[in-house]
C-alpha cells in the first residue's frame, strides 16, 4: 500500500511538471509593471493607531518630483474606506493657491473603532497627462489602520513677528504658519493686535500701529473646529526724547544669567550692565525693559543713558512655587546699532543641585562648546558630573612612530614597541614646575590642562552612553600610529575609549577598546552592559581599491565588544541599505548612526539618502530632504529628530517623531512632518549667523519606561557684536525638555532646564 501511494506521489509529480513545461514554451518573462510615485500618504501610518475625536484625517502629499501631474482635478482620486467610497471626503491642500496635497476627513460611522480593527483605505490616484505611449499612470495605495476613540488634543499657537520694536506707522509682519495640531486637524486662526483695531483670520497678516504711547500685547487663537490655543507677543515701546539723537548699545554680565535653585517665598537677583558706548556727550541711549516670565521681575523698565553713561538694571528670580522657571528679558532701545536685544534667564524654585532636575531617568553628558575635548553631565536630580576623560602618551625608545599616541596601560603602545608612562614632571610656569605629577591637579590649583606633560584629557570626535555605567568616545584622527598600514586600504589612526563610571558619574575606570581607521567618524551604543556583552557600534570608514569600479569609499557597520574590544563586521557595506552598487555608485556617506536598546536594529542617516533602519532589515523612513545632523531613538521604537527655524525675533525648536511602522509604505518627505511638539526661545539673530541645535538626547523618563523625555539643546547667534567683553555670556543657550509618552503623537514641552549649551548631547 506504501509503494503504491509513492507511486502515485511520483506520477503526480512527473505530470506537474510537464504541464508547467509545456505551459512555459515560448513565454515571454513577464517584466513587473512600475508604479509611479504621485503622492505619498502622510498620516494615518501603515499599521499604525490613531486617534479618533471623533473624526480621523487622512494627509496625502504630492512629491514635488511629480507634483505638476499629480491629481488635482475631480475625478484622478479616489478613495475608498472599507469598502465604501469616501471620495467626497477629500479636499485640497493649496500653498500659496497651489495644489500640493489632498485632505480627507473619516466620520465615525465609516471607522471600524478598536485596537483590533482594522480600516483598509485604498486611494487610486491617476496622473493629469498621459506617458509617450498614451497611457495615464496612476498608482495604488493601501494603507490598513487602527482607530480608537480618544479625546481631543488642542492645537498649539505660534507666533513669529518680524520686530518686537513698536514703532508707530511702521508694518509689523506676523506669521502663525509654525501653529500646528496634534492630530493634523485644519486650523483657523484670530488675530488680537492689541491696540482695538478689527481682528484678522489671515495666517500671516500685517499691522501699522497708530501710536507708540505703550507696549501692546498680540495674542493669537488657534481653533481645530472643537478646541482652541494660544500664543501671546509684547511689542515694546520706546522713544526717543524730542531732539535726542540716538546712542550706541552695549550690555555685559559677570555671568549667565542662571539663578539655579532658590526656595518659594525667597529671591535671587543678578545685575546686566547697560552702556552708551557713543562718543557723543549730547546722545542718548533709551533702553525699555519688559520680562515675560512666572516668579521673574526687572527695576527699572527704564534707563535713559547720555554719552559714554552707564546704567544697570536687574532681574529679580521669586519662585512661588516649585519647578523648572525661564523668562524672557526683552530690551528695546534707541540705538545706531541695535533696536531690540532678548536675554533668557532661569532658574528653580525648590531645593536642587545645579539647575536643577532634568526630567530623564539616566545621566545626560555633553561636550561644552568651550572646550572640544571636555566631557560634562548632570545626573538626574541636576547634580554636575565632570567624569575624568584623561588618557596618557606613548613614549618610544629615541622618540620613535608612535611616540604620544593615545594610551592608558603599556600594552596600548606595544605595537609601536612603547610603553604608557603614567607620570611625569610638571612643566616650566605651573606652581610646583618640577615636581613628580600624575594630573595637572599636582601642579597647583588651577594649573593649566597641559602643566603635567603625562596626562591629557582624551580628543573627543563623537560619544555615546552605553547604559550600566559606560561612557564611549571616538577619537579624531591622529591619537594612534599604525605599525603595519595597509598599501589597499585607510590606515587605523583613531581610538575608541571605554570609560567604566559610578552611580555618582564618577571614572574607575579606562581602556583602549580598538584602533580604528582614518575618517570614522560614527558611533552609538547598546544599553547592554560590558559583563553582559554589550556592544559599541562603529561607521568604519575603509578605501576601495579597484581601478574599475567608480567607488572608492565604503563604511562597513562594525560592532566592538565592550568587555574586552572583539570586533565584529555587522554589514559590509552601510550604503547597500540603499540599493546602491559596490562598484558604480559612489559613497553615500552616513552622518549619524544609532542602535537600539538591544542592539538588534541598527539605523543611518546619510548625505544624500535620507535616514534608514539598516538592521534587521532595510526600512526607508525619510526621503533624501531629511538632512538634520542628528537623530535619536525613543523608548517606545521611534525615531526622534529636531529642527530650529529663525525668525526675526525668536527661534522655534520642532521636535518629531517617525516610527517605523510608519516610513515602511514608503520613505517621507520631512516638510510633510507634523511636528509632535514645538518651543520658542529668544533670537537675536546676528548678522550671517543663525541658530543652531546644539545636542539632541532622549532618556526614558523613570527606569524601565517607554515614556520619553526628550531633551533639546540651543544656541542663538551671539551678542558679542553688541560690545562689552562680558556680552557672550548673555547670549541665549538652553535646552530644553519634552515629555514624550509611549505610541503618542504629542510631545508637551516642559520649558527650559537649564542654560547650557549641551553639545554631542546624549543618554
Amino acid at each position: 500500500m506504501l509503494r503504491a501511494s509513492v507511486r502515485l506521489a511520483l506520477a503526480l509529480l512527473f505530470v506537474g511538471t510537464v504541464l508547467l513545461l509545456v505551459g512555459s514554451v515560448g513565454a515571454r518573462p513577464r517584466k513587473p509593471r512600475s508604479t509611479p510615485d504621485l503622492v505619498q500618504v502622510v498620516t494615518p501610518a501603515q499599521g499604525a493607531t490613531v486617534p479618533a475625536h471623533p473624526d480621523v484625517n487622512v494627509i496625502v502629499m504630492f512629491p514635488a518630483a511629480s507634483a505638476e501631474n499629480a491629481a488635482g482635478e475631480p475625478g484622478n482620486v479616489r478613495a475608498h474606506l472599507n469598502a465604501r467610497d469616501v471620495t467626497g471626503r477629500f479636499e485640497p491642500i493649496t500653498d500659496h493657491n497651489t495644489q500640493v496635497g489632498l485632505r480627507g476627513v473619516l466620520r465615525p460611522n465609516e471607522l471600524k473603532l478598536g485596537p483590533h480593527r482594522t480600516n483598509r483605505l485604498r486611494l487610486l490616484v491617476r496622473a493629469r497627462q498621459a506617458d509617450a505611449k498614451g497611457r495615464t499612470p496612476r498608482q495604488i495605495v493601501h494603507v490598513h489602520f487602527h482607530a480608537e476613540e480618544a479625546p481631543d488634543k488642542p492645537p498649539v499657537a505660534n507666533i513669529v513677528a518680524d520686530s518686537r520694536v513698536l514703532r508707530p506707522g511702521i508694518v509689523v509682519k506676523f506669521d502663525a504658519s509654525q501653529s500646528f495640531d496634534p492630530e493634523s486637524d485644519a486650523l483657523t486662526y484670530q488675530w488680537d493686535f492689541g491696540d482695538g483695531s478689527a481682528p484678522s483670520t489671515d495666517i500671516a497678516p500685517t499691522h501699522a500701529y497708530a501710536s507708540a504711547d505703550s507696549s501692546r500685547t498680540v495674542r493669537l487663537t488657534v481653533s481645530d473646529g472643537q478646541m482652541t490655543g494660544d500664543a501671546t507677543l509684547t511689542l515694546l515701546s520706546c522713544s526717543l526724547p524730542e531732539g535726542a539723537t540716538p546712542g550706541t548699545l552695549a550690555i555685559g554680565a559677570d555671568a549667565a544669567l542662571e539663578f539655579g535653585a532658590v526656595a518659594p517665598g525667597a529671591s535671587a537677583t543678578r545685575s546686566v550692565d547697560v552702556h552708551n558706548a557713543s562718543a557723543d556727550p549730547n546722545s542718548t541711549l533709551t533702553v525699555c525693559l519688559a520680562v515675560d516670565g512666572a516668579g521673574f521681575a526687572v527695576a527699572p523698565t527704564r534707563l535713559d543713558l547720555r554719552g559714554q553713561e552707564r546704567g544697570t538694571f536687574t532681574i529679580t528670580f521669586s519662585p512661588m512655587a516649585q519647578g523648572h522657571a525661564a523668562a524672557n528679558i526683552a530690551l528695546a532701545a534707541t540705538a545706531d546699532n541695535r533696536s531690540f536685544v532678548s536675554l533668557l534667564g532661569h532658574g528653580y524654585g525648590g531645593s536642587a543641585p545645579g539647575p536643577g532636575p532634568t526630567a530623564a531617568s539616566t545621566p545626560v553628558f555633553f561636550v561644552p562648546t568651550s572646550i572640544a575635548s571636555l566631557v560634562r553631565g548632570f545626573l538626574p536630580n541636576g547634580t554636575p558630573i565632570a567624569p575624568d576623560t584623561g588618557v596618557h602618551s606613548c613614549a618610544v625608545p629615541g622618540n620613535g612612530a608612535g611616540t604620544g599616541d593615545t594610551c592608558v596601560v603599556d600594552a596600548d603602545c606595544a605595537a609601536n614597541g612603547g610603553t604608557c608612562p603614567q607620570s611625569s614632571v610638571c612643566v616650566p610656569g605651573a606652581d610646583r614646575a618640577g615636581q613628580a605629577c600624575t594630573v595637572p591637579g599636582d601642579c597647583g590649583t588651577g594649573s593649566a590642562s597641559d602643566s603635567c606633560p603625562s596626562y591629557s584629557l582624551f580628543d573627543v570626535n563623537e560619544l555615546c552612553s552605553g547604559g550600566a555605567g559606560g561612557l564611549y568616545l571616538l577619537s579624531n584622527d591622529g591619537t594612534f600610529t599604525d605599525p603595519a598600514p595597509s598599501a589597499t586600504d585607510a590606515e587605523r589612526s583613531e581610538t575608541v575609549l571605554g570609560v567604566t563610571l559610578d552611580g555618582s558619574g564618577n571614572a574607575t575606570g579606562r581602556s583602549i577598546l580598538d584602533r580604528t581607521t582614518s575618517e570614522t567618524d560614527h558611533l552609538a551604543c547598546d544599553e547592554i552592559s560590558a559583563a553582559a556583552g554589550g556592544r559599541v557600534y562603529l561607521a568604519e570608514h575603509h578605501e576601495v581599491n579597484n581601478d574599475n569600479c567608480f567607488r572608492s569609499d565604503k563604511e562597513s557597520l562594525v560592532s566592538v565588544r565592550k568587555s574586552d574590544g572583539a570586533t565584529q563586521i555587522l554589514l559590509p557595506r552601510i550604503d547597500a541599505a540603499e540599493g546602491l552598487s559596490d562598484c558604480a555608485d559612489d559613497i553615500d556617506n552616513t552622518t549619524h548612526l544609532e542602535v537600539s536598546p538591544d542592539g538588534a536594529q541598527a539605523f543611518a542617516s546619510f548625505d544624500s539618502g535620507g535616514l534608514w533602519r539598516l538592521t534587521p532589515t532595510p526600512v526607508p523612513l525619510l526621503d533624501q530632504s531629511y538632512q538634520e545632523s542628528v537623530f535619536r531613538l525613543h523608548p517606545d521604537g521611534s525615531v526622534v529628530f529636531a529642527t530650529i527655524a529663525d525668525g526675526a525675533t525668536t527661534a522655534t525648536v520642532r521636535v518629531f517623531k517617525v516610527s517605523v511602522l510608519r516610513g515602511a509604505a514608503s520613505p517621507l518627505p520631512e516638510s510633510t512632518l507634523t511636528p509632535c511638539g514645538t518651543f520658542q526661545v529668544p533670537d537675536n539673530q546676528g548678522a550671517g549667523s543663525a541658530s543652531v541645535l546644539a545636542g539632541l538626547g532622549v532618556s526614558p523618563s523613570a527606569p524601565g519606561s517607554r515614556d520619553g523625555s526628550i531633551l533639546v539643546s540651543v544656541a542663538t547667534p551671539s551678542l558679542i557684536e553688541l560690545g562689552g567683553g562680558r556680552a557672550s555670556n548673555l547670549s541665549v543657550r538652553g535646552t530644553v525638555v519634552f515629555s514624550s509618552p509611549a505610541d503618542s503623537a504629542s510631545c508637551t514641552p516642559l520649558g527650559i532646564i537649564n542654560l547650557e549649551e549641551m553639545d554631542q548631547l546624549t543618554f
